[in-house]
């Protein structure tokens, strides 16, 4: 595959201006350039954990297709959605992944097959996700700071178009978290991991405990619903009690904080 011009210089003076950008917005504005002559149309990169400065799962940078995300949201695909646990499953040192690739060797269910067609229909006809290994441990190689970014649009893939994407977004990467970082509490941050505010999880009801400790074994909500003789409509109300009560994103956030607060240890 051979870029268009455009697309070399636009990627080239990008890499020549990343170390130079201040502020979250100029970097997203910034990326979206190349990456929009290169058929990527949405693009999210998601602090996963250990960020000193960001919550768990929160988004770091990007560009959305805002017709996409508002379907996303009005369906509540966040809800059913397996790619950001897979992400999350590579992060010691998991190599980038291809939507298609992804599709076709995982055991998905109707209603997470639904959400790539439909994003297929929306434009995004093909993506990539870039698992981030930030930090590590050097006693234990345990990785305690990682991100991932994930991508789609009117694109090929091919190994050169991989190449370069990694190489943008880790370079976008580097400068958004020095921005977080330089911007917390007026200086720079340190660099520790923190888990976040103390989340209360003895408020949880029985029921919803019940509910959890399937989700965090990685069940969907219809065969929590399967295996607890509820309705899938029941399980997915709790899950959006759960998530509004504590105020997560999603679900990979919520279960990640259980993770990290050995809720079902």
């Amino acid at each position: 595959m051979s870029f268009s011009p455009d697309a070399y210089k636009a990627v080239a003076a990008f890499m020549g201006d990343v170390d130079k950008l201040d502020s979250i917005k100029a970097l997203s504005d910034r990326l979206a350039e190349p990456l929009r002559l290169l058929g990527i149309r949405h693009l999210l990169c998601i602090s996963a954990f250990g960020m000193p400065v960001l919550q768990d799962r929160k988004l770091m940078f990007g560009f959305i297709h805002s017709e996409w995300i508002k379907h996303y949201a009005g369906h509540h695909y966040y809800i059913d959605d397996a790619l950001p646990n897979h992400a999350l499953k590579l992060k010691d040192w998991g190599e980038p992944f291809w939507w298609s690739d992804f599709v076709a060797a995982e055991d998905l269910t109707k209603n997470q097959r639904k959400i790539f067609e439909e994003a297929f229909k929306f434009g995004l006809k093909e993506g990539l996700v870039i698992p981030i290994p930030v930090r590590v441990d050097d006693d234990t190689d345990q990785v305690i700071e990682y991100a991932y970014a994930s991508m789609g649009g009117e694109i090929t893939r091919s190994d050169e178009l991989e190449n370069t994407l990694h190489l943008l977004t880790l370079a976008a990467h580097r400068t958004a978290r020095r921005i977080y970082l330089r911007k917390a509490k007026g200086g720079l941050a340190s660099d520790g991991v923190k888990i976040g505010p103390n989340l209360d999880f003895s408020r949880l009801t029985a029921r919803e405990r019940e509910i959890l400790a399937w989700i965090v074994e990685g069940k969907q909500p219809n065969e929590v619903a399967d295996i607890l003789g509820i309705k899938r409509t029941t399980v997915i109300t709790h899950l959006r009690n759960i998530k509004r009560r504590y105020q997560f994103g999603s679900t990979t956030e919520m279960v990640t904080a259980l993770h990290r607060h050995k809720v079902f240890i």
